[in-house]
C-alpha cells in the first residue's frame, strides 16, 4: 500500500484530497460524483466500517471522515483503507493506505 497513518483509537480520522489536472492544476469538476469510504482487514475481506464521503463539485475536493465515535469501536491492529468516488460511467479509487489503531496515551478520567 505505501502510505501509512497511524490512528489513535477514538480519534476523527479525516482525509481530503483535490484532484487537478496534470499540467495546468485546474480542480476536476467533480459535479455528479458520489464517494464512499471503507476500513477492511485485507482486501475482499469483511467490511468492518464505513465512514462519510463529501465531494466539492467544481472545487475537485473530496473529504472522508470516521468519527471519533466510529473509530474508538475498532480493535487496536491494521486496516486497509480507501477512498472511492464514481458516477453513472466513471468508477475511480483515489486513495489508499494502511492504518493502524493505537492506543491513545492520555485517557479521560
Amino acid at each position: 500500500m505505501g502510505k501509512k497513518i497511524i490512528l489513535k483509537q477514538g480519534d476523527t480520522l479525516r482525509k481530503r484530497i483535490t484532484l487537478t489536472t496534470v499540467g495546468t492544476g485546474t480542480p476536476v469538476d467533480l459535479t455528479g460524483y458520489t464517494g464512499y469510504c471503507q476500513l477492511r482487514q485485507k482486501p475482499g475481506e469483511s467490511l468492518i466500517l464505513t465512514g462519510t464521503v463529501t465531494t466539492g463539485g467544481a472545487q475537485g475536493t473530496v473529504v472522508a471522515v470516521f468519527t471519533a465515535a466510529q473509530t474508538n469501536s475498532l480493535a487496536l491492529g491494521t486496516y486497509g483503507f480507501d477512498i472511492r468516488i464514481e458516477s453513472n460511467d466513471d468508477r475511480k479509487t483515489l486513495y489508499t493506505a494502511e492504518v493502524e489503531v493505537v492506543k491513545p496515551y492520555t485517557e479521560r478520567s
